[in-house]
């Protein structure tokens, strides 16, 4: 992930959340965090997970 040259106002992105990890870390955090993982996405009203 590099930087961006222009920050998009935070009103004007898409609802996404980014989850980092390498290997199988990431199905882990599904597992162990889902209903941490749902929360925050119900309350800042995400749309998509990459």
């Amino acid at each position: 992930m590099g930087e961006p040259e222009y920050l998009t106002p935070l009103s004007e992105r898409s609802r996404c959340l980014v989850v980092f990890s390498g290997g199988g870390s990431r199905s882990r955090v599904y597992q162990k965090s889902q209903l941490a993982l749902q929360r925050t996405c119900d309350e800042l009203e995400i749309e998509e997970i990459y």
